[in-house]
């Protein structure tokens, strides 16, 4: 996608995202930092500076919450929020960093602003570290995600962890909760002790397996060990009397 194409796809967006401010939302994912279950996509190069997190917004599971624009909401326990730069009394201050970093998780309010004073007018802010009602964040004051992109915006942080931004009509043509969980936390712990009793299990049943095979040779052994010693017996026996008949 070129980039005036991308531009062009953020614009009509952006137009029915403010035709359709009452049904409409935009739905933040974010899929956590689990570096080691990152590494097993294609893109996320461990060893380099260049790690891809497409895969991730395209395969793994996240916590989420729905945005309608300028609506103020908690930021779930297990979600950080990404930012670019510090805003203080409508100024903005960027940061050092070309990837944002995160906030949180699971600390204060946010909120979603169309063109706010600090930046340009058909510009989406994602504004964090809001207090309850978000008044301090809408005038001008808090953390700034900015520009928000709704067609580049599966973005590696700093930290190493993974956002995406969907953008939902709110008539049912996309479904921007699909993979979303409570708790990746939870999740990742059940799908751990899953596997560690299917490891369990599968080594109980290999070593009753090899314990049966065992079993069964030793019988097995032990039946043909004593026919030959009654065989060798018998045959002893059986001299010994030729033996005494003949004399």
């Amino acid at each position: 996608m070129t980039t005036a194409s991308a531009q062009l796809i953020h614009l009509c967006l952006l137009c029915r995202l403010c035709l359709c401010s009452a049904t409409d939302w935009i739905t933040m994912r974010y899929f956590g930092r689990y570096i080691e279950r990152f590494q097993q996509t294609r893109g996320w190069d461990a060893h380099s500076y260049k790690r891809d997190p497409a895969e991730v917004c395209a395969s793994f599971l996240a916590v989420c919450v729905d945005l309608p624009r300028n609506e103020c909401k908690q930021v779930p326990q297990e979600l950080a929020v990404p930012w670019t730069a510090t805003v203080e009394i409508n100024r903005v201050f960027w940061s050092r960093s070309s990837d944002p970093e995160e906030h949180g998780p699971g600390h204060g309010y946010m909120i979603i602003l169309l063109g706010p004073p600090w930046a340009n007018s058909n510009e989406l802010v994602l504004m964090s570290n809001c207090s309850e009602g978000c008044q301090d964040c809408q005038q001008g004051n808090g953390l700034a995600y900015m520009p928000l992109s709704l067609t580049q915006s599966c973005r590696r942080t700093v930290e190493d962890g993974v956002v995406d931004f969907l953008y939902n009509d709110g008539f049912g043509n996309m479904d921007t909760s699909q993979s979303c969980v409570q708790s990746l936390e939870d999740y990742y712990s059940h799908v751990e002790q899953s596997f560690l009793w299917d490891s369990i299990i599968r080594m109980s049943l290999g070593g009753g397996a090899f314990l049966l095979f065992m079993a069964c040779g030793v019988c097995v052994w032990w039946r043909m060990r004593r026919h030959g010693l009654t065989f060798l017996f018998d045959s002893l026996q059986l001299r010994m009397q030729l033996t005494v008949a003949r004399r």
